[in-house]
């Protein structure tokens, strides 16, 4: 896992104890109305600027997730990551969230494409998937033009192995699970 992985335009610096900046950064993500609905609701749960930093923190030393800040000629624009399970390590979850003044179609595309190319390149995982909320048109036009394709009938599978959530057929999803094979 390095450190820092170069692109064109961003570099994406993996998380570090101590980056005041990240700190700022993530807290003013977790402290969005308009990200409500698009992030993991767990993290809405991280108001305070002391929880972030404990947040950010616990998520420094590489596991089974590896965090990256995203960087633009010394701005902070974001956060990416990718996500594993132990027990299910062919498969990689993908997160992305750039902060105000950076969202839009193009950013999002070159960011995540740079992630992706170094998962591909060091063959780490079969299959990365990423979720889009069903709201979401833009970041299922991104996810589409990697790749990605929309895979819905492995949503339950998927969801089940990597979070131990077991969905009720009953219950509306209000995320579309996408996914693409680099085998």
């Amino acid at each position: 896992m390095k450190k820092i992985i170069r692109g064109t335009n961003f570099d994406l610096v993996r998380f570090k104890t101590g980056d005041e900046k990240l700190y700022d950064l993530v807290h003013s993500i977790f402290n969005e109305e308009i990200v409500k609905g698009f992030i993991n609701p767990e993290y809405l749960k991280f108001k305070s600027k002391s929880k972030v930093i404990k947040w950010v923190e616990s998520k420094v030393s590489p596991g089974c997730e590896v965090w990256y800040v995203i960087k633009s000629k010394g701005k902070y624009a974001g956060y990416i990551c990718y996500k594993t399970r132990i027990d299910c390590s062919t498969v990689c979850e993908l997160s992305i969230v750039l902060a105000k003044g950076f969202r839009g179609f193009e950013t999002g595309l070159q960011v995540t494409k740079i992630l992706i190319d170094y998962l591909v390149s060091n063959k780490l995982f079969g299959y990365i998937i990423a979720y889009a909320n069903n709201n979401n048109r833009l970041a299922e036009q991104l996810l589409k033009k990697l790749g990605f394709r929309k895979t819905n009938k492995l949503h339950k599978e998927i969801t089940d192995r990597l979070y131990s959530e077991n969905i009720s057929p009953n219950i509306k999803l209000n995320y579309n699970l996408f996914s693409i094979s680099i085998k």
